[in-house]
């Protein structure tokens, strides 16, 4: 229940508490990837020389690929009622999944690492414009905050997930959205490619290695999909789970990487400290 310590682990969720609809995935997905880092990736595009339609092209197809992974991934949690790592094991065996566990292990915490870093420096931030000093004290307090909510979210698990998420998808929205407002104006929409063309390096491999970097951020979750949708009954439509996983994802993705572009571009090009 929302407001409530998680009961289940990655056993199998018993069908007596099989809830949720798969248009939940939607804001889930939406509200989980609509955030800071996500700008960033967009913005590195036009760090590595891109024009803005050509960084834009490669942000729709790059989430295109990586979120349709995302959708399929998740079709796995109703039919298994476990964690994607465990549905693993059949295909891997025993000791063959201890890849993917290091793997996911590995990106797990380094996804945790870079969200507290990037959350931790933009808290900073604001209590510098709230007039709090600029010290090491005030860089652990705002740590300690951040890794505070991140981890009693996790605590109270699923349901609290899915109903904080619906809210935060729509706070975060409108906030980008007014981050987007303010930046369209200062935007040169001729903004031209700049990649240093050479040896080993031509302007279609750099743009497909700016759509790789794209593809790269939504398979990441693709491990973890199913510990979202294994809580629905075993009879719920596979086709709405991938849709509402993959589309609210894309959504929130598309959203924060095309800001990204387009603010990097208004800067010139020049981001060598884009938390600032």
């Amino acid at each position: 229940k929302v407001g409530s310590i998680e009961q289940h682990d990655v056993k199998p969720i018993p069908e007596s508490d099989r809830h949720g609809r798969p248009k939940d995935l939607f804001q889930m997905w939406m509200g989980a990837n609509t955030n800071y880092v996500v700008l960033l990736t967009g913005a590195l595009l036009i760090t590595l020389g891109l024009s803005i339609k050509e960084a834009i092209i490669a942000v729709v197809i790059g989430n295109l690929l990586g979120c349709s992974v995302l959708g399929l991934s998740s079709i796995m949690g109703p039919k298994t009622g476990s964690a994607g790592i465990m549905s693993s094991r059949p295909a891997f065996g025993q000791l063959g999944s201890y890849l993917p566990v290091i793997i996911s292990t590995l990106s797990v915490l380094g996804w945790f690492s870079i969200n507290s870093v990037v959350a931790t420096e933009g808290l900073q931030e604001i209590f510098k414009v709230a007039g709090f000093p600029d010290s090491q004290f005030m860089m652990w307090i705002a740590l300690g905050v951040v890794l505070a909510g991140e981890i009693l979210l996790a605590i109270y698990g699923h349901a609290t997930i899915i109903a904080a998420e619906k809210y935060i998808s729509i706070i975060l929205g409108l906030l980008f959205i007014g981050l987007l407002i303010f930046v369209l104006p200062q935007v040169d929409w001729s903004f031209p490619n700049t990649v240093p063309v050479g040896e080993g390096v031509t302007k279609i491999g750099t743009w497909v290695l700016a759509m790789g970097i794209i593809f790269s951020y939504p398979i990441s979750w693709a491990n973890f999909a199913s510990d979202y949708s294994r809580y629905f009954k075993k009879d719920t439509s596979w086709k709405e789970i991938a849709f509402y996983a993959g589309a609210g994802q894309f959504a929130a993705l598309t959203l924060c990487e095309v800001i990204g572009v387009l603010f990097a571009a208004a800067l010139g090009g020049t981001l060598s400290d884009p938390v600032q």
